[in-house]
């Protein structure tokens, strides 16, 4: 006859065990405690894994249904990691990598340049779900999205993906600056000589300027009383040409000369900027030609009973 100690109990197969499986799968079994309370293979365990991983595990719930060394997870990584990993237990094609029980589209490799897991040479780089966008992206393992780019420095420290020459990341793009600062600080990524960071309406393309043109007919940021406007080269000046129209004022200039020559930078009365003899801006019909800041129909100026034709007052 076996005789037990007070640790262990007496099963039908006559041996000595730590615990017995005498209950149902929701209660408690003799030996075992609430938080491991299922006796399988002598041992208390917290749950159960099936002999495949198609049903839910014994001690375990829909939202974490796979047991995995005795604990309940919501999903387990058991696929082969790659460029375009199958997706492992519990997760979807479009979430297929499991992460500290979370599924996530990529995953962060190493080293920094690589191609992460799940993404493609296009957009290299896992964007980890941060609750700080300055964190080192490389100490958090997933993410739900691949970006060309990442904002992973400060400052203008070099970002994932970027090169010195354009080192910022802003919206899946790689600047040079950062338009960031109030006031006469310089922006990130200029300095005190360019403190104003610039981009290029057509070519969206930023750049570093002594200057910027920020206020319509006051002095610009970067300038001074005497040269009070910023052309879009960076460059204070008395006036510039902003009018693409000219139909109205120029910044720096008035009515009486409305219009601003971008070789002197002086305000003019008129500008020669029609082919032949159609009317410059600031000219009438019977004076159409701009010539040195007055009108006139070529060679002389009509009176406003003539009419200014091929040259020729009639």
């Amino acid at each position: 006859m076996t005789t037990c100690d007070n640790a262990h109990y007496c099963t039908l197969e006559e041996t000595c065990d730590a615990c017995i499986d005498d209950k149902n799968d929701d209660e408690i079994d003799t030996g075992c405690t609430a938080t491991s309370p299922l006796c399988h293979d002598h041992e208390c365990k917290t749950c159960i894994p099936p002999n495949d991983f198609t049903t839910m595990a014994v001690g375990c719930d829909a939202d974490n249904p796979f047991c995995f060394n005795d604990q309940c997870h919501h999903c387990v990584d058991n696929a082969a990691d790659s460029p375009n990993p199958a997706a492992d237990l519990g997760c979807i094609s479009t979430q297929p990598l499991c992460v500290n029980n979370v599924c996530y589209k990529c995953k962060v490799t190493d080293p920094p340049d690589d191609i992460d897991i799940g993404c493609s040479i296009v957009s290299p780089y896992c964007l980890a779900a941060l609750t700080n966008p300055k964190k080192d992206v490389k100490t958090n393992t997933a993410g739900q999205n691949c970006k060309k780019c990442i904002n992973s420095q400060k400052g203008a420290s070099l970002d994932l993906g970027c090169d010195t020459k354009n080192p910022i990341c802003e919206n899946e793009q790689c600047h040079a600056c950062f338009d960031d600062k109030a006031g006469n600080a310089p922006d990130t990524g200029c300095d005190a000589m360019n403190a104003y960071c610039y981009e290029d309406e057509l070519t969206k393309k930023r750049t570093c300027k002594k200057c910027i043109d920020d206020n319509l007919q006051g002095m610009d940021s970067g300038c001074d009383g005497k040269y009070p406007h910023c052309d879009r080269l960076g460059n204070c000046r008395t006036c510039i040409d902003d009018n693409k129209t000219n139909d109205g004022i120029d910044s720096g200039c008035d009515k009486a000369f409305p219009f601003c020559d971008t070789q002197s930078y002086t305000c003019k009365k008129c500008i020669d900027d029609k082919a032949n003899y159609d009317v410059d801006s600031g000219c009438k019909t019977n004076n159409p030609r701009c010539i040195g800041n007055s009108c006139t129909c070529g060679q002389q100026s009509c009176s406003q009973f003539t009419t200014c034709r091929d040259g020729i007052c009639q």
